[in-house]
């Protein structure tokens, strides 16, 4: 693919970003349409289990030995945190309506930057203050707690993004000597175990239907995160990032074609302020080599 490879990087990886978010929407649609008959958590582990066979190819094309590395107490310590940010989030969504799911999970950027700056010594000044205070403030406009409240299905969503950015902090520390396929496939590994063990409470065997489903779900979970990884390879964050606002347009046409959510407002309101500060963070903050997206 000779002509893909001639692109400009930001274009390629605009083009990932965007193959991202399609890949997200879809598999929070799959999440929604089985929660009804299978709990989230066993969700979470079939998504990390079936969406090995989609990692198969890179590892065959790297060889093992790309899973060699000094660094197995870091990717466990990701992996945990994965996990949990994975099932908050899985099971959020299940009681979240799409958009503001979606709205609220753009604030994992935010909480990576405030992380970034003691873990990873990265620089504190008053642009990227403002961006940070502009961003939660953009998450107070999307929850409006003193109207409707804020349920637990928007603090799993939260909580979820903060974890992640811990997460995006350690994908950093980690891009800095590790290959983008070796981070990717670790964590696929490991979130294996670490969604089984919970999966196990709450089982209930999938029918071949659901299997089908489920299947689709591992194909596109793992697809998403493979898609954000490669574009923050080859494109500059503060160039690519601002197409992920996607997102939040196929997750309100989706929510209201789908499952009958009419988009709040208020919603895309707050979303388009904290995504607009997410991206001025990631304009004012530096590049890095690779980072994976949740999923």
């Amino acid at each position: 693919m000779g002509w893909w490879n001639g692109l400009p990087g930001n274009l390629r990886g605009m083009a990932w970003v965007f193959l991202s978010g399609l890949c997200v929407i879809a598999m929070h649609v799959i999440i929604r349409h089985l929660s009804h008959e299978i709990h989230a958590i066993e969700l979470a582990f079939f998504r990390n289990l079936l969406g090995i066979p989609i990692l198969l190819p890179f590892v065959l094309r790297s060889g093992i030995t790309m899973l060699r590395t000094a660094r197995v107490p870091l990717y466990l310590w990701r992996a945990g945190g994965h996990a949990i940010a994975m099932l908050s989030f899985y099971y959020g969504l299940t009681i979240t309506p799409l958009a503001t799911a979606n709205a609220l999970s753009f604030t994992g950027p935010l909480f990576a930057a405030l992380l970034a700056i003691p873990l990873l010594g990265e620089k504190f000044h008053a642009g990227r203050l403002a961006a940070l205070v502009a961003g939660f403030a953009g998450t107070i406009v999307i929850l409006r707690p003193d109207v409707l409240g804020i349920g637990w299905g928007a603090w799993l969503i939260l909580l979820s993004s903060a974890v992640f950015g811990a997460v995006t902090v350690a994908t950093k520390s980690l891009s800095r000597t590790e290959p983008t396929v070796t981070i990717v496939v670790w964590l696929s590994v490991l979130l294996i175990p670490l969604t089984f063990v919970p999966a196990l409470f709450i089982w209930t065997w999938p029918t071949w239907e659901q299997l089908a489903w489920l299947v689709l779900l591992g194909t596109v979970g793992t697809g998403a995160q493979v898609a954000m990884t490669e574009g923050l390879r080859v494109g500059d964050t503060a160039a690519i990032m601002p197409v992920d606002f996607f997102k939040l347009v196929w997750a309100a046409l989706i929510g209201w074609v789908l499952f009958a959510e009419i988009p709040d407002i208020w919603v895309g309101i707050g979303g388009l302020i904290v995504f607009a500060a997410a991206t001025a963070v990631a304009f004012g903050g530096r590049r890095p080599a690779a980072r994976t997206g949740g999923g």
